[in-house]
């Protein structure tokens, strides 16, 4: 379930076009859109797409809509919102950016970019990790001269889980990321402090508390304290 939202008469498709425009060329007809009054007042008018029909949108479609917050992900033809994000998520993702960026201060073959949107144009799949790094090599030049969305899947992908993620869309998830080719993946867990790898043509393991996680193959000489990390989940 999506929900679209804002003050009354707001035009949701991008150059002044009306909901009933936007619902009718994403697909959506009355039936698949509720229009509710915000409960937190304001005057603002909400429409929720229930996603548990056969409505299905092409990657096109999905692509045609302008972006906002929540993040929006497509999957097997579903709009899928991004969960938002609480304390411990945030906490997480900005340390393990700033340990990226420590490394990449010595080692400059990387770009590490939080939220950036990708699209598996074969797959018709596009997706925001958490954190994704990409070699140099294969996004050469200014990382901001690529469009959006970046047809390059990461070399690393990051996702730190959130309280309203799902099991079945995680799992999905990581069957997307396996089949897109991406060499390296990390599934951070706050509840039970632990990071889940999947290495492309490999086994998921889950990383040792007391000893470091290497980045390997993408980043050969990064280590990760795993038991570090989640420390600033308890740090006062």
């Amino acid at each position: 379930m999506i929900a679209i939202g804002g003050p009354a008469g707001t035009k949701f498709g991008g150059n002044g076009e009306s909901s009933a425009c936007f619902r009718a060329r994403l697909g959506f007809r009355g039936k698949n859109l509720n229009r509710t009054r915000d409960p937190s007042g304001g005057g603002s008018i909400r429409y929720t797409v229930c996603m548990a029909t056969t409505l299905r949108v092409t990657l096109d479609q999905f692509l045609a809509v302008p972006e906002s917050k929540p993040y929006r992900e497509l999957m097997d033809g579903e709009i899928c919102e991004k969960p938002m994000p609480n304390a411990a998520h945030s906490l997480l993702v900005s340390r393990l950016i700033y340990l990226l960026m420590v490394y990449k201060d010595r080692n400059d073959t990387f770009h590490v970019m939080p939220e950036l949107r990708h699209a598996d144009i074969e797959h018709a799949w596009v997706f925001l990790p958490d954190i994704s790094v990409i070699l140099k090599a294969r996004l050469p030049g200014p990382a901001s001269a690529h469009g959006n969305p970046v047809e390059i899947m990461p070399d690393l992908a990051i996702e730190v889980l959130s309280p309203e993620d799902r099991p079945g869309r995680i799992a999905r998830k990581i069957t997307y990321y396996r089949r897109a080719g991406v060499s390296l993946l990390w599934i951070v867990d706050p509840e039970t402090e632990t990071i889940t790898v999947w290495e492309r043509g490999g086994e998921p393991f889950e990383a040792a508390p007391d000893a470091p996680l290497a980045a390997s193959p993408v980043l050969p000489e990064f280590a990760l304290d795993v038991a570090a990390l989640f420390a600033v989940l308890h740090a006062e």
